[in-house]
């Protein structure tokens, strides 16, 4: 059996090591010329762990991420709603939540594939599948398998010619995401977890050392036109909330990154 995976995100090269390991040939397709830093931070919950692990890649996951202690939820005030404990949630589970930057998750998926599994540089333009299998129209010719694998993003050629239900959704929300590296004052008065307002929310995880991985969301408007703008933007919209929301934006001078968020409709 030949599996085609088209997209090489991180559930495009999860998929193909899973394959590959499980002694199927598969290739990865990407529309890239080269595999760049996207995102900023992700968190990865006890099954993600357990399946990583089951895949061999468990051990340089965990080690290039940091584990999320004790998390709580907030209001805008800064006052604590709730609680929750990590440790009961890896003594149920049997693994750890991890918090890890996106690209150091990618470079690790990439690392445990051999580059000729990967063509970068190749955009899945169609694709036909009949009683023989699949047949990928790419720039370049045809591509012949017997699986093909839709692992494409948002707006996924693979999903528009199975599922075939148009467009994303556009949610109402837009969100915003960065890694800041702050001082020791300021580390110290960061609780991970998440702060709600009305119409919008703020979230916080450490990435180890000074790090901390943020987001935030809100039904408001902003602008994708560069960092300092999206720092303008969000300190405008939550100039009122108790530290450490507003500290941690000032405090950040690396990329911001913002985007519309997207649903499929029910």
């Amino acid at each position: 059996m030949r599996v085609v995976i088209v997209g090489a995100g991180i559930g495009g090269l999860t998929a193909a090591i899973a394959l590959r390991r499980a002694g199927i040939d598969a290739v990865v397709l990407e529309r890239a010329p080269e595999l760049r830093e996207v995102g900023a931070g992700i968190s990865l919950w006890p099954n993600a762990i357990n399946a990583l692990r089951r895949l061999g890649v468990g051990e340089a996951v965990e080690a290039a991420g940091t584990p999320v202690g004790d998390t709580m939820i907030g209001d805008w005030r800064g006052r604590s709603l709730h609680r929750s404990s990590s440790e009961l949630v890896e003594i149920r589970f049997g693994a750890p939540l991890v918090m890890i930057r996106r690209a150091a998750l990618h470079s690790v998926l990439r690392e445990s594939l051999d580059e000729e599994f990967i063509r970068l540089g190749t955009p899945c333009l169609s694709f036909e599948q009949d009683a023989d299998g699949v047949r990928l129209q790419l720039a370049e010719g045809v591509e012949q398998c017997d699986v093909a694998i839709g692992a494409d993003g948002l707006h996924s050629v693979m999903r528009a010619g199975t599922v075939g239900d148009g467009a994303p959704h556009h949610s109402g929300l837009r969100a915003w995401r960065a890694v800041a590296s702050v001082d020791g004052g300021l580390a110290t008065q960061v609780a991970a977890g998440e702060y709600w307002g009305h119409g919008s929310l703020f979230g916080v995880q450490s990435l180890g050392g000074d790090e901390f991985y943020w987001y935030a969301a809100s039904a408001g408007s902003g602008s994708e036109d560069g960092a300092e703008t999206a720092r303008t933007d969000l300190l405008r919209l939550f100039r009122s909330w108790a530290d450490p929301v507003p500290a941690l934006i000032e405090a950040t001078d690396g990329p911001i990154l913002c985007n519309d968020l997207y649903d499929r409709r029910m």
